[in-house]
């Protein structure tokens, strides 16, 4: 749950390392290295929760589809960075403003 609605943990922490005067790129860097203890916390959770399951799990394809999950990731990761470097945040800012004017045309004002 987000302190505040419609925000995501790696805006906001990438708004306070911009705000402590790193480099869009170096902040974005942060917020994926502070996104790694969490995620790799929910996934020992949801191993054990598995282990747990009198359920007959498929490991194999679900390490497959981690394996692959990761690789698109850090992909992913990868042109995230090159594409901050040359253009900014203000693509993300114009969409989830357009993104949030169309929701609020969409479905009114009062929910």
């Amino acid at each position: 749950m987000a302190l505040i609605p419609g925000s995501s943990r790696a805006g906001m922490t990438i708004l306070g390392a911009r705000a402590f005067g790193l480099t869009r790129p170096a902040a974005a860097r942060l917020s994926f290295f502070m996104a790694i203890p969490i995620t790799l916390a929910a996934i020992v959770f949801e191993v054990v929760v598995m282990l747990g399951s009198p359920i007959d799990e498929a490991w194999s394809q679900m390490g497959v589809a981690a394996v692959l999950a990761c690789a698109s990731a850090f992909v992913t990761i990868h042109f995230f960075l090159r594409m901050l470097q040359s253009m900014g945040m203000t693509v993300f800012v114009v969409y989830r403003v357009l993104l949030g004017l169309l929701l609020f045309a969409l479905f009114g004002w009062s929910g």
